[in-house]
């Protein structure tokens, strides 16, 4: 399926990834919502996708984003903030 929302954050380090993701999953899970799929790209986690249906979260290093350019696979979606 399809997802309403995206959202990009960069993160300093592989243990801000970590510490980000546990937050978000905490969080999230006390309103209910649990990841369809959560997945790591590689270790050190340099990116963390979450996946929670009507939103994806994408944590990513500086280079990594930069590496990846997630930013132009949604160029055409609306951009709510920066």
């Amino acid at each position: 399926g399809f997802t309403d929302y995206v959202v990009l954050a960069t993160a300093t380090s592989d243990n801000h990834i970590r510490a980000l993701t546990r937050q978000l999953v905490e969080e999230l899970g006390e309103e209910g919502q649990q990841p369809r799929f959560a997945g790591r790209r590689a270790e050190p986690a340099r990116w963390v996708a979450l996946d929670y249906g009507d939103f994806v979260v994408h944590l990513l290093l500086a280079e990594a984003r930069a590496r990846y350019h997630l930013e132009e696979l949604y160029k055409s979606c609306a951009n709510i903030s920066r």
